[in-house]
């Protein structure tokens, strides 16, 4: 793009009240505060919506033909990236309003209780949760969960164990390029 070709730019849809956009396999998904929506990225057009629950659905990750969101509900969601069908919903408290972690065919999120929470994401069963005092968005490499809040601590993505907690006390924990957490 240059200066020159910018002119000829112009917009090809809007759609307002969305946020927390991923583009996946040809489709647009976001939410809306109420729904979760796929849109086609090229004409806007919506291909389908899903309700999660009466407070809508956080930001959505894709994931191996499923899309992902929490909820405050309690629960996490998984539909069928193409159709839009509900394949399961999670039971217990793990709900919040950040997206889920996917690693390994896994789901890695963090409960308003404290829990960090693993689910299956193909069957959506629980594999395990652990009280870390975690509020942030999980992140994930190389087999460990990384969680923050006062300090990093470090879970074994199998088991939930702690592996180790750091002194540190981050804004936030991500991985970049293997599982060293990065402070900010």
């Amino acid at each position: 793009m240059s200066p020159s070709t910018v002119r000829g730019l112009h917009i090809r849809w809007i759609k307002s009240g969305v946020f927390s956009p991923t583009v996946a396999h040809g489709l647009l998904y976001v939410a809306d505060g109420a729904e979760l929506l796929a849109l086609d990225p090229q004409s806007g057009a919506l291909q389908w919506q899903g309700t999660p629950t009466y407070y809508g659905p956080g930001p959505p990750v894709y994931d191996a033909g499923r899309v992902y969101a929490t909820s405050y509900g309690p629960e996490l969601y998984a539909f069928d990236a193409r159709t839009g069908t509900l394949l399961w919903d999670s039971t217990g408290f793990a709900y919040g309003f950040t997206a889920p972690t996917i690693m390994r065919r896994s789901a890695y999120v963090d409960g308003e209780d404290g829990n960090t929470f693993a689910f299956d994401g193909v069957t959506g069963q629980e594999l395990w949760h652990t009280l870390t005092n975690a509020s942030t968005l999980p992140a994930a490499a190389n087999g460990r969960v990384f969680v923050a809040r006062y300090p990093i601590t470090a879970l074994n993505a199998t088991t939930g164990k702690i592996v180790w907690t750091s002194r540190s006390t981050p804004a936030r924990v991500a991985c970049r390029g293997g599982w060293h957490p990065v402070r900010h």
